[in-house]
């Protein structure tokens, strides 16, 4: 993670929590058999399967309530989804019987007894515990900041992820949405405000959080989605749909990390992402977000639904593989794809500071990713909106991982017509196509991924009937001067659309004809994109 921010310790682990405050926020699981839905509290129903909880509601004031967000339609669209992709909506059913626990006012004495009684419950399957306000985050990773160029190696070849070969055929990022779990982001900011990037409507970023906390998402937002202009930083996939930062601390409902993430799923569809910038406390140090119980379970029912989730592993130096977490590794894998934090060279090696283990998938630059935000590394004329940032450890890692996601799964839209890839398809073409880890192999944070390897790779094994029809459309001369043909064996009506290497749309319109007047283009390189009724083509072109 980064900085000041980087990731902050949201939820106590029960196996190695200390003292527990009294107004920590309290969830419990039921188990999956039992009759219960958190959408339609009945105690009675309780009651009948477990005689303790009258006692507790007597002794506590107990009352339960629904921690989430998900309306009716949104569980039905992600139990369909899991059940077409996985065969089952064990996962998405199991959101249903979880539910945040309220009583009157206790001492801490009485809340700990609460919490291990609710624990020895046989209909009971966990109980977790988050606390409702921020916690110091950890402290600056080093090196100092190097020059802007040298920053932005990481888009590039080589110690790189090459997303520039990605940009070179035309891949922005597009017709992909984004969900970003965190503090805030300064969507004025001047790589910001001209994108499509949001926070989430109707929720207000808790104003007592200091930039330390609020300028994290504007650095990962930035890697992921900065406009690929003239001036400042090029954000990795610019031309995402949207961008979207679903807070976990507001006015409106406090500090609630449970809620932010399932508002996120709530209002995400079949193949777009989520990024989890979140830690936790583990055994020894950070742990990933989903090491709590009910992120684990928000993150299992929206994976096995299609949803893509790019997780942090987070900046503990854990041993995700140690005995010590034997539980969490026992729950089975989330579907998250984990992502470790690797050096900026050749080598690949894991950094100190990230977590290891089987569990982590990819990794990536976890130092020296020049960005927007904070002010440390460069600021202009005084400006806030005009501040950029050496960001580092597992939080620079992640959106430069979710950035590869987002274009891989851009590039299968196209060449399939707008299907998707799960996050399962996805996480085995960037291993399996990925820069391999350095030494020692034992501390795995998984290969860097390689973006030409993986476009090549989906442009060799996908034989559909878009890409055959693709092949009917020739595009010419290349260079072109004044006037670009369209040879298309259907002779169909087409939407057409001329953009540049920035994004910046020239040209755009419908037409059956077979040529397009380009000669008001300026001397350069662009793309051209045809759309019909099934596809997507994209084209490189030169103009003189």
């Amino acid at each position: 993670m980064k900085k000041s921010i980087l990731f902050i310790i949201l939820s106590i682990a029960l196996s190695g929590a200390t003292a527990l405050a009294q107004n920590d926020k309290l969830y419990v699981a039921f188990k999956p058999a039992v009759p219960l839905d958190n959408r339609l509290i009945n105690e009675k129903e309780i009651m009948a399967q477990s005689p303790v909880y009258k006692r507790l509601k007597e002794a506590y004031g107990l009352s339960l309530a629904n921690p989430f967000d998900f309306t009716d339609q949104k569980l039905a669209e992600l139990s369909a989804n899991a059940i077409k992709l996985v065969g089952n909506d064990d996962a998405v059913a199991q959101l249903k019987k979880i539910f945040l626990v309220q009583t009157a006012s206790i001492d801490k004495t009485h809340f700990e007894a609460l919490i291990k009684e609710l624990q020895q419950m046989d209909i009971v399957a966990y109980v977790s515990t988050h606390p409702l306000t921020p916690i110091a985050p950890p402290a600056d990773i080093a090196p100092v900041t190097p020059n802007f160029e040298a920053q932005q190696s990481y888009i590039g070849v080589n110690p790189g992820v090459n997303m520039r070969y990605a940009w070179d055929k035309g891949f922005f990022g597009q017709n992909v949405k984004v969900r970003d779990v965190e503090y805030g982001v300064n969507i004025n900011h001047e790589d910001l405000e001209d994108q499509n990037i949001t926070i989430q409507p109707g929720k207000t970023i808790e104003p007592s959080l200091t930039t330390a906390y609020t300028e994290h998402g504007t650095a990962v937002l930035g890697i992921l989605a900065a406009n690929k202009g003239d001036y400042g930083i090029s954000g990795m996939v610019p031309n995402v749909t949207e961008a979207v930062l679903y807070p976990e601390y507001t006015v409106e409902t406090g500090y609630d990390r449970a809620l932010a993430v399932s508002s996120a799923i709530n209002n995400t569809s079949i193949g777009d992402v989520v990024i989890y910038e979140m830690q936790t406390g583990g055994v020894s140090g950070y742990a990933p977000a989903e090491y709590d119980n009910v992120i684990w379970s928000l993150t299992k029912a929206a994976t096995d639904a299609g949803i893509i989730i790019v997780a942090a592993a987070a900046n503990g130096s854990q041993n995700l593989d140690a005995p010590a977490y034997a539980t969490y590794m026992a729950r089975g894998n989330s579907g998250a794809i984990m992502v470790g934090a690797g050096t900026n060279t050749t080598a690949h090696t894991r950094l100190n500071f990230s977590n290891y283990g089987s569990r982590v998938d990819l990794q990536a630059w976890g130092t020296d990713v020049f960005s927007t935000g904070y002010g440390d590394a460069h600021q202009i004329g005084g400006d806030f909106n005009q501040t950029y940032t050496n960001f580092s450890g597992t939080s620079s890692a992640t959106p430069i991982v979710a950035s590869c996601v987002v274009n891989l799964q851009a590039y299968y839209r196209h060449l399939t017509g707008g299907n998707s890839m799960t996050g399962q398809q996805i996480k085995t073409i960037l291993r399996n196509t990925g820069i391999p880890q350095g030494s020692p192999a034992t501390e795995n944070i998984g290969p860097l991924p390689n973006m030409k390897a993986a476009m090549e790779y989906l442009a060799a094994t996908l034989s559909t009937e878009d890409i055959a029809r693709k092949n009917n459309i020739f595009i010419y001369p290349n260079p072109v001067a004044d006037r670009l043909y369209i040879k298309d064996t259907e002779n169909k009506e087409v939407a057409y659309r001329i953009f540049d290497i920035y994004g910046k749309v020239w040209l755009t319109s419908t037409q059956k004809g077979t040529d397009l007047d380009v000669s008001s283009l300026s001397a350069g390189i662009y793309f051209l994109q045809l759309s019909g009724d099934r596809y997507s083509y994209y084209q490189k072109f030169i103009k003189q």
